[in-house]
């Protein structure tokens, strides 16, 4: 049967070709559909088939049948290409100017093409555009990113191409992308496929398993690499792919890897020097020029949160709980603390008993408040059947008939009552150090008469679905009650009001809470932003259920008319969510100032949609053109000028394009009464309310509010902004960016009311008389970046809300404004000196967003678990101890030896607090909690790090330390981490350590050695933690012959080099043990290396008779400790070690010179006498545990050199 065929095309080529290799029907489908759904139309569509059988045909002939396709042309290869070969004959088929591979199982995401378009046509350099790209699994669901899909990038940059290429022959990580996500120039194709010889072959060499890479690698010689930072396509990962083999047998592709590699060398692409550093531009910003960055610290920074979670298995909810659990240390502060302020008060727990309850639920709660860290003082039972056997142990039982509501509020007028009340249904449950943090945050904030925390619900006694609250959020509030149904109330605000209103049932908590905002204002309510209950119902399911959603709105209601505010009430987005609609007793004018500069189709729509879809009649239009010289332009604004009305007014501002001059501008040319600053890139569609000007209204002219805005979408589907996030992304961000506009958010904060820290001026109202109040926009400081968020800042110290509309229906196309910045001259991004302005004018605001929960992660688009706060504690009240932020630069022996180990030592002698982290910090963590002393292990490797040394130092006043624990200057030759660290970096090491005020090493020989690098170097010594190392001992003579072997991680093949003759010479009279790695060509008995956490036993559990601890003699292991016989002394195996500067001193272990007679008659002589080699295990035993545990007096040479202990005289 003839298998080719095409629809008819037309004589004129497309603009684009869609080459697609189809081998499978499996997904084909959702890879057509997803190509259907794009906004441009200017493509043809070349379909190579490889498909055994008929179901790719079938497939297309459907689709051309149903008219669904056309501009179209299927090939039937005759026998199968491959992907490769399929791919390239596609290419060869295709008449359009622009190629975008499309792989059967793949998908593209909304605007891909159109985008990538654009980006190729204006700028001729570019050879290759790719994305941020999204894996999703064989059902379409979402994955996590991997090292090579995690973002490198907060926006869109172009790449060096030939840096890149380069920088490819060392690090083999596709983060361009596969196929799917790239498109580049048909006119490229031809040239690298003749001269390499074929289109995945480099130099004439096919290259296995990153094809796909040496094709990209080809083009980016001929041009540079745009990368864009907003996902554009789904690489599916499923088991029928050909590159699970690699997944499934790891290592079966590193030839491909390997001959990748070396063909980047031998065609003379590999560049010998400074080959991490790769340079970049900001992609709207192509006069800025390039600047090198470190590139591979910079996959390592955005990778390490991944890393940790492969190498702990999982991190989830459970695993941050734990992180957030205080330690016994942290416990026993706390306690003492409270004892010594009796102020905070007593407290007791309300449990509801609803008819029907569970008895075992009950009997959970109550369990969980026997286990407090802080005893309650009191449990109440409210219910109508609870059984008397309840009573007892300080349990009183409440029962009745009555609402449970008028039980507790008589209970209270009777008096002999706690301070407060913490209510509680039967089944939640309270963790351990509940009532504990409650008093913690009480010596705090001793003022709110209520409190409520975060909580997760139970399912299979497991927590998941954390709801992670903002604090006290007016707005919100009254969209729903976010606040949840376990309060904690004061019993005198309680009988101050006159107790519980019963006639809201359940919902009274929140009445009185309201009741107490409207006589003392918001600062009456506190939160702990602490998960402390555990429920069996969501917080979500209970704001959901009937009884609830009729009830909340009564309550608002009444508020309302306490208020004396005739809002109306009206149902929400989402079930259980409400809106309100805000009195608009007059309508004012309103201002609408749009900045500009050329672009006029951008500024047309703009214009033509506002007066189309805007059906508030009473406002101006201010156009304020910073000098347009494109003739469509000019002509459009000379039209709006000839319109004759004053309705809309061209301003002109020849000056440099400077936003908040701009604005402040136009703000004094206005006639309105109100303000409403707008970008030329706002856009509206069908999905646009019509009201959606006095929904803004509305909410501006509440006294109470100083700025109104609204959530924006971007035209392909994805939120842009829902309100900004202070302390995102280093300064200030976009909330939900990117996420698909059709989600409801976390806790349905993408469609509810509430309020925010900043807005964007993007589209910002606000009333003319607060905006003279505030002193307008900052031109002095703010002239382009962060003038909007010092606004709202101001306009937030100043006592205002700003509200947040969710509902307008607006779009924006994200910084149209300045999409040509060579014409205004501007950067694509603020720069460090800008920053650092907002800093020091905000830095207390930007560390603690009241409306974004601290655990949060601190990128766009934000409201997810992060790992990244999760060990760092708030300082105690009073800060009585050192507070510091150590971070660690893996999971490893290093990073537990030199980081965690000692802090945590440290901290369960309350000889400081603070927290720790896998890599640097965010520096709005470090500014949130205002350390002492940050410790930082490998930093000096991440980009950026100079930077983030002088803030730390100049902006927090934090004493910056770096930790040492090799000499890396002179790294052996055999080692692999020689070849992993990057060429240049001693230069970069230098310069921060010059910015730092001290370093810690491990031994004063490795302190000598940096001596020339800084002034003042601690050496702090490896100890063991005790309770890893306590306890342990290894089995003597547990095997026929004596147990003689080395442990030890995979960096020490120079070292087992010494022994390799030794080991084989000695093969008949000992049983050789190794773990970690062996020398090679020796037969023993093998151990695989282990995690830390199980390294002490398994080095036990090897029953060594005696160790050999050989070092290479060479200046790097000069400078190392002597924690190998620590670890082999606490298990008691006497050893043998190289005589070398770490193992000598007093630790009674044998040392030999690294000659093989020396050895062989040392480990002979030790292994004579079996009794006396034990009597050796036991005196290093005694000696290790003795004087060189993490405790007591080991630990003030650590206090010292960390800066949280005098030095010593």
């Amino acid at each position: 049967m003839a298998m080719d065929f095409e629809t008819s095309r037309s004589e004129r080529p497309p603009l684009v070709s869609v080459v697609i290799p189809a081998f499978r029907s499996k997904y084909l489908q959702a890879a057509i559909d997803s190509l259907l759904a794009q906004d441009f139309s200017d493509y043809e569509i070349v379909v190579g088939d490889d498909c055994p059988t008929e179901d790719v045909f079938d497939l297309f002939k459907k689709l051309v049948e149903d008219r669904r396709i056309d501009n179209f042309r299927y090939c039937r290869n005759e026998t199968s290409l491959g992907g490769g070969g399929n791919l390239s004959s596609c290419i060869q088929k295709a008449r359009g100017k622009y190629i975008k591979p499309l792989f059967d199982d793949d998908v593209l995401l909304p605007g891909m093409i159109s985008r990538f378009v654009e980006v190729l046509a204006q700028d001729a350099r570019v050879a290759v555009v790719g994305s941020r790209r999204f894996l999703v699994g064989e059902e379409g669901e979402r994955l996590p990113d991997s090292v090579a899909t995690v973002p490198l990038f907060d926006e869109d940059v172009v790449i060096h191409g030939k840096d890149a290429v380069s920088f490819l022959g060392d690090v083999t990580l596709n983060f361009i992308g596969e196929p799917s996500s790239i498109m580049f120039r048909r006119d490229d194709y031809d040239p690298i496929v003749v001269e390499h010889r074929g289109l995945l072959k480099l130099g004439g060499q096919y290259i296995e398993w990153v094809g796909d890479l040496a094709m990209t690698i080809k083009l980016l010689r001929r041009g540079h690499l745009a990368l864009l930072h907003q996902p554009y396509s789904a690489f599916r990962v499923s088991r029928e792919q050909f590159s699970q083999k690699g997944r499934d047998q790891p290592g079966i592709g590193e030839k491909g890897h390997s001959d990748f590699r070396r063909m980047i060398r031998e065609l003379g692409w590999y560049r010998s020097e400074n080959n991490h550093l790769v340079r970049i531009r900001p992609l709207n910003d192509p006069k800025q020029g390039f600047t090198p960055i470190n590139l591979g610290a910079r996959i390592r920074d955005r990778a390490k949160a991944l890393v940790r979670k492969e190498e702990i298995k999982s991190w989830g909810v459970s695993e941050w709980l734990a992180d957030r659990a205080p330690s016994a240390a942290r416990i026993l502060a706390i306690q003492t603390l409270l004892q010594a302020n009796p102020d905070v008060g007593t407290l007791g727990a309300a449990v509801i008993v609803p008819d029907g309850a569970d008895v075992q639920a009950l009997v959970a709660t109550l369990e969980s408040l026997g286990t407090q860290h802080r005893p309650v003082d009191g449990v109440w039972l409210i219910g109508r059947d609870i059984p008397d056997e309840a009573a007892g142990n300080g349990i009183e039982l409440l029962r009745g008939q009555v609402h449970w509501t008028r039980q507790l509020s008589d209970r209270i007028d009777r008096g002999g009552v706690p301070d407060f009340l913490w209510i509680l249904y039967a089944g939640d449950r309270l963790v351990p150090h509940a009532t504990l943090a409650l008093g913690e945050y009480r010596l705090r904030k001793p003022d709110p008469l209520v409190w409520y925390a975060d909580e997760a619900v139970l399912e299979a006694d497991v927590p998941v679905n954390p709801m992670l609250k903002p604090d006290f959020n007016v707005d919100l509030l009254r969209s729903y009650p976010y606040i949840g149904r376990n309060p904690v109330i004061s019993t005198a605000a309680i009988q101050a009001a006159g107790g519980l209103d019963e006639r809201v049932a359940d919902l009274a908590a929140v009445d009185l809470i309201w009741r107490l905002v409207e006589q003392v204002g918001p600062p009456v309510v506190g939160h702990v932003p602490e998960v402390l209950q555990l429920g069996g119902r969501s917080l979500m399911d209970w704001v959901r259920d009937p009884a609830t959603m009729a009830w909340f709105p009564a309550v608002i209601q009444a508020h309302f008319v306490r208020m004396g505010l005739e809002a109306r009430i009206g149902p929400g987005l989402a079930p259980g969510l409400q809106r309100i609609e805000y009195p608009l007793d007059t309508q004012p004018l309103v201002s609408i100032i749009i900045p500009t500069r050329d672009q006029q189709p951008v500024l047309r729509a703009c214009v033509e949609g506002l007066m189309e879809h805007t059906a508030y009649p009473h406002y101006e239009l201010l156009i304020v053109d910073n000098g347009s010289v494109e003739p469509d332009a000019v002509a459009f604004l000379a039209g709006l000028e000839g319109m004759g009305t004053d309705r809309i007014r061209v301003l002109r501002w020849p000056q440099a394009f400077d936003f908040a001059a701009m604005n402040n501008f136009a703000a004094g040319q206005a006639r309105g009464d109100v303000l409403l600053f707008l970008n030329n890139d706002i856009q509206f569609s069908p999905r646009t309310r019509t009201d959606w000007l006095e929904r803004l209204l509305r909410h501006a002219l509440r006294p109470e509010v100083g700025m109104a805005g609204s959530r924006l979408d971007l035209p392909d589907g994805g939120v842009e902004q829902c309100g900004q996030v202070l302390g995102m992304d280093n300064s200030v961000g976009a909330a939900f960016r990117g996420l698909p506009s059709d989600r409801q958010g976390y806790m349905g904060r993408l469609i509810v009311q509430q309020n925010v820290s900043a807005l964007s001026a993007s589209c910002l109202m606000m009333r003319r008389e607060v905006f003279h109040e505030l002193g307008g926009f900052d031109a002095a400081s703010f002239p382009v970046y962060y003038a909007d968020a010092d606004l709202c800042m101001k306009a937030t110290q100043a006592g205002y809300l700003l509200a947040l509309e969710p509902d307008t229906g607006l779009l924006h196309m994200g910084g149209a404004t300045r999409l040509l910045t060579e014409k205004f001259g501007l950067k694509a991004s603020p720069d460090d000196a800008q920053r650092d302005r907002l800093y020091h004018r905000w830095l207390p605001q930007l560390a603690r967003d009241p409306h974004y929960h601290p655990a949060f992660g601190k990128r766009s688009p934000g409201f997810d678990l992060s790992a990244d706060a999760s060990r760092i504690q708030e300082p105690l009240p009073g800060r009585p101890l050192p507070v510091v932020l150590a971070a660690h630069a893996d999971w490893q022996g290093c990073g537990h030896y030199r980081i965690l180990y000692p802090f945590e030592a440290m901290a369960g002698e309350l000889r400081l607090e603070g927290g720790l982290k896998l890599g640097d910090f965010h520096f709005t963590d470090v500014a949130r909690i205002q350390p002492d002393v940050i410790v930082l292990q490998g930093a000096w490797l991440n980009e950026g790090i100079l930077t983030q040394i002088r803030r730390y130092r100049e902006i927090t006043g934090a004493k910056v330390v770096l930790e040492f624990d090799d000499y890396l200057p002179n790294i052996p030759t055999r080692s692999i981490y020689r070849k992993k660290l990057p060429q240049g970096v001693i230069k970069n090491m230098r310069r921060a350590i010059e910015q730092v005020d001290w370093l810690v090493v491990s031994t004063p020989v490795l302190a000598e050695e940096y001596a020339d690098y800084h002034g003042d170097i601690r050496v702090a010594l490896n100890g063991l933690p005790p309770a890893s190392w306590r306890g342990l001992s290894a089995g003597r003579r547990a095997g026929r012959k004596m147990r003689v072997g080395w442990a030890g991680g995979v960096s020490h093949a120079g070292d087992l080099a010494e022994i390799r003759s030794v080991v084989h010479d000695l093969r008949d009279e000992v049983e050789w043990v190794f773990m970690g790695m062996k020398p090679e060509g020796v037969q023993c008995e093998y151990h695989p290396g282990v995690s830390i956490g199980q390294y002490p036993e398994k080095l036990a559990g090897l029953n060594l008779d005696l160790a050999v601890v050989p070092l290479e003699t060479n200046q790097f292991n000069r400078c190392k400790s002597n924690l190998r016989l620590l670890e082999l002394g606490a298990c008691g195996v006497p050893a043998i070690a190289t005589d070398i500067e770490p193992y000598r001193g007093d630790l009674p272990v044998t040392r030999v010179r690294n000659r093989h007679q020396d050895w062989m008659e040392a480990i002979r002589a030790h292994l004579a006498d079996p009794d006396a080699l034990a009597r050796k295990g036991d005196a290093l035993r005694d000696a290790v545990l003795g004087r060189w545990m993490l405790e007591g007096e080991f630990l003030d040479q650590w206090a010292r050199a960390w800066g949280v202990a005098p030095a010593a005289d």
